[in-house]
């Protein structure tokens, strides 16, 4: 039985680990007053100050990643997921994590390519022998059709299927090591990626429609179905 609740998931953490109030959007349903604030830290428990990443799966767990490793919380117990998943994915410095739909954590390393753990399943590791490009993972996201893209630090964006293998889309944004990738779906299930100042429509693969803003685009998706976007320093 699981000691948290879904409001975990808006969890901001970094050198502690704190509840954002000011940050969570209020409607006549919803009021603010049902969430708390609190913060852990290393007398908490919490085995690292220094978070690069957060996902939440289906069940309730937060992951945390770490430069470290991948932590998972269950809102009173840090658990390292080595625990869980054995030294193979234990060692992985997480860079981005990702849940997708099936319950299955992914985890994008900086320097050893992919892990992915289910509870169900096991874990696995994705490296260059499954296709990988480049072991630099820059963002991932799941399709509608359950197909993981990743972008990786050489520029490519492939695919990754249920069997572990990478799919080159033969598509590449950007010069290696530029500016990091970041990929979207929107709420009606398109695709999109940005790229310094530049963002577009992934479509089977292809930039599309593609626009060029003065600065640097941070993208977010609209609860209607549209797609936000940040451009400035």
């Amino acid at each position: 039985m699981l000691n948290t609740s879904r409001r975990f998931a808006l969890l901001c953490l970094a050198v502690t680990v704190v509840l954002q109030l000011q940050s969570i959007p209020t409607t006549a349903a919803e009021d603010v007053s049902q969430y708390y604030a609190r913060t852990w830290q290393a007398d908490d428990g919490l085995p690292r100050s220094t978070i690069t990443s957060i996902a939440q799966t289906d069940d309730g767990y937060l992951w945390l990643g770490t430069p470290f490793g991948v932590i998972r919380f269950d809102g009173v117990t840090f658990t390292p997921i080595s625990e869980l998943a054995g030294w193979n994915l234990g060692r992985l410095r997480a860079r981005v994590l990702y849940a997708d739909a099936g319950d299955r954590l992914w985890i994008g390393s900086g320097t050893d390519g992919i892990g992915r753990w289910s509870a169900s399943h096991g874990s696995t590791v994705i490296k260059h022998d499954n296709g990988l490009p480049h072991p630099t993972i820059n963002a991932m996201c799941e399709e509608q059709q359950m197909k993981l893209w990743i972008a990786t630090g050489d520029g490519q964006v492939s695919w990754v299927n249920a069997d572990g293998k990478v799919h080159p889309a033969g598509l590449v944004l950007g010069r290696p090591s530029a500016v990091s990738i970041q990929l979207l779906r929107d709420r009606t299930g398109a695709m999109w990626f940005a790229q310094g100042s530049a963002y577009g429509q992934l479509v089977d693969g292809v930039a599309t429609n593609v626009m060029h803003a003065d600065d640097p685009v941070v993208l977010c998706a609209s609860r209607q179905g549209g797609l936000w976007f940040m451009s400035g320093t």
